[in-house]
């Protein structure tokens, strides 16, 4: 129960700053429904839950990958962000979520894969399994461990679930023209990550 609860508590602590996965989740909630942010929050869980593995036991190939690549992963994540965000700038807010409708496929890969782009989400799970003596998890039973990286996803998935949540509970109330500034600043936002991300590769 313990790891359990640590497990919570990682999960939660690196899902919940609001950065490019959060805004992707709000456009997605905004645009096509509470469920289709449901779906963008569990793809960034399940790459958290991914990320979480590989820093408790130390995967050396993996890690060394994605740090090694990490310039080429996040010229792509900046791509793909600019990408989204250039499409809410341009695209209206559609009156209902059924005209802008995403799949949910689609809303889990792209935060998936915006979640594997970003390198220090690995760096964050290592500072946080040393902090508390989680790390090197070989001696442990696999029950114990399964219930450890089963709260890094429930913790994980719980921010995604506040979000969408919110989000959906907000644009209910909302008026139209209030949720169409919104659904431009949310764009803006995508679009500036993308390009701060491109910018921070020209001083490392």
């Amino acid at each position: 129960m313990f790891l359990f609860l640590q497990g919570l508590l990682f999960g939660f602590i690196v899902a919940a700053p609001i950065g490019p996965i959060g805004a992707l989740c709000i456009q997605k909630t905004l645009r096509s429904g509470k469920f289709a942010g449901l779906c963008a929050g569990l793809g960034a869980a399940t790459a958290d839950l991914l990320y979480a593995v590989t820093a408790a036991f130390g995967f050396s190939l993996l890690s060394d990958f994605f740090l090694n690549e990490h310039v080429w992963i996040r010229i792509a994540g900046g791509a793909f962000l600019c990408y989204f965000g250039v499409k809410t700038l341009i695209s209206p807010l559609p009156t209902s979520h059924h005209s802008g409708n995403s799949s949910p496929l689609a809303a889990f890969l792209s935060t998936f894969f915006l979640t594997l782009a970003s390198p220090l989400t690995i760096l964050a799970f290592f500072a946080l399994f040393a902090s508390f003596n989680v790390s090197h998890l070989e001696g442990e039973s696999n029950t114990r461990i399964v219930f450890l990286f089963l709260g890094v996803f429930l913790g994980s998935s719980f921010w995604g679930v506040l979000l969408s949540e919110g989000i959906h509970f907000f644009r209910k109330r909302a008026g139209a023209p209030l949720l169409h500034w919104i659904h431009r600043i949310v764009g803006a936002v995508l679009l500036t990550f993308g390009l701060l991300t491109w910018i921070s590769l020209l001083f490392n």
